[in-house]
């Protein structure tokens, strides 16, 4: 365990943190300070007292220890995706984890071991060669630990369930700066709660993941024009009705921006998407996905694929970029909820939203696991909206966009869901047994609030 070699009042906290930690240290003013500081979303302002990129557990716990000695908080984080519900950073030090990107498959045991700063990316291209995926995100360059923290939504969710179900164990440094190991068999509490009920008790120095076998896998997607949005919405939601757990989906109504990288049929065009991915043989992904095709895309890239498709298929921006987005957990997909979409963001809308999607839910998401904090999703679809800032509409219309959206589909909305949750308070509270027993732990493990985290447990 690192120690702290001068007393921490004789030193100013980016001294005193250099003292101690063997990774790069930044404070407000220093050569590279804004850069360390900043989250993925680049609209998202994070001013803490200072940033610490670990390069090890040690400097997890020498950061831990410190702070906790002149009255701060630590705020973890890998790389600032829903950084915007971690809210604001002052008395805090943002503790970067992004160089601790360690990844180790066991292919015989079906399990990988990441470390706290590993993104997806890094995980499928250790598991792949094994014919193993994880519950990956539908973005590579988000971070595991977060990710599963927060619950965990993949293309083989339905198929699979959530991903903080497939955590079978952590490695945490707690407040005190203790590192624990907790298993089913040891602090089998904490394990409880870090499944999908935060990051708020601890900081995770690493996870250990289930793997699932997945000898075939088609993924792609299918494109038509926007003006065609309620006729496809529509056919997508009744099929989504009557489709196998082995494939789970997306609908979107998404403007591409006038790329030059962009393919032609892309290029600036309002589409409607919907993409996806399918385990099992590539002939049973044909039966499933024609009915879809029977409505004849203009586009369809939908089949066989490598396991590396899993977070390139939903075509997520390759860089930061500054956005606003919102969503719900919806009861189901009727007429009202296709309506609403189609009048507030389809082809005469004139919305700045860059892309509306509903996800597909049910199967083994909707089946309580009981091994977590979260563990199932009631809720037939996940709606979502996004906004890009930057291009010709101001924010303040963007915000406005969809906050419009949101409304019209707010009769069907029967929660939120903590991995697209971007302010500090727009959680739903969880059911009263699970809200206490989180906020319980919390208080045990961490009766000064040193550890802060996106999501906290509330009452």
């Amino acid at each position: 365990m690192s120690t702290i070699t001068a007393p921490p009042t004789t030193l100013d906290l980016g001294a005193a943190l250099r003292e101690c930690c063997t990774g790069p240290v930044s404070c407000p003013g220093d050569p590279g300070h804004d850069e360390a500081r900043q989250a993925w979303n680049l609209s998202v302002d994070q001013r803490p007292e200072a940033v610490v990129r670990a390069r090890s557990t040690a400097d997890v716990v020498a950061t831990v220890e410190l702070c906790r000695a002149r009255g701060l908080r630590v705020a973890p984080q890998a790389t600032g995706h829903g950084a915007a519900a971690l809210g604001p950073l002052t008395g805090a030090v943002l503790l970067r984890t992004d160089l601790m990107r360690d990844v180790a498959v066991d292919p015989q045991a079906r399990t990988v071991r990441v470390a706290a700063g590993a993104r997806w990316d890094d995980v499928l291209a250790a598991s792949a060669p094994h014919g193993l995926a994880p519950l990956a995100g539908s973005a590579g360059d988000v971070g595991v630990v977060g990710f599963c923290l927060g619950g965990g939504l993949s293309f083989l969710g339905r198929r699979h369930g959530l991903a903080c179900g497939d955590v079978l164990g952590a490695d945490v440094v707690l407040a005190d700066g203790s590192l624990v190991h907790a298993r089913a068999d040891d602090h089998a509490e904490l394990l409880w709660a870090l499944r999908g009920g935060s990051g708020a008790f601890g900081v995770v120095v690493a996870l250990e993941l289930a793997l699932h076998p997945v000898p075939e896998l088609s993924a792609g997607a299918l494109f038509w024009p926007i003006e065609r949005a309620r006729e496809v919405l529509g056919a997508w939601r009744d099929w989504c009705a009557v489709a196998p757990e082995s494939i789970s989906t997306s609908a979107r109504l998404m403007r591409f921006p006038p790329d030059p990288a962009l393919p032609e049929p892309l290029r600036g065009a309002a589409l409607v998407v919907v993409d996806g991915a399918f385990v099992g043989p590539a002939a049973d992904a044909e039966a499933v996905v024609a009915p879809l095709r029977a409505i004849c895309p203009m586009l369809d890239t939908f089949g066989p694929a490598p396991l590396e498709a899993l977070t390139q298929l939903h075509m997520d921006p390759p860089v930061p970029v500054p956005a606003i987005s919102t969503h719900a957990l919806l009861s189901e997909a009727d007429d009202h909820v296709l309506d609403a979409l189609v009048a507030t963001a389809g082809a005469d809308s004139g919305t700045s939203a860059t892309v509306v999607e509903l996800r597909q839910l049910g199967g083994a998401l909707a089946r309580p696991t009981g091994v977590g904090a979260q563990r199932t999703i009631d809720a037939g679809f996940l709606f979502f909206a996004l906004g890009v800032l930057g291009g010709p509409a101001d924010p303040a219309t963007i915000g406005t966009d969809l906050t419009a959206i949101a409304a019209r589909v707010a009769s069907r909305a029967v929660g939120t869901f903590p991995n697209f949750v971007e302010s500090p308070d727009g959680d739903v509270a969880p059911e009263s047994s699970v809200g206490d027993r989180l906020s319980d732990i919390k208080t045990r493990l961490d009766p000064a609030g040193v550890v802060q985290a996106a999501h906290a447990p509330r009452r």
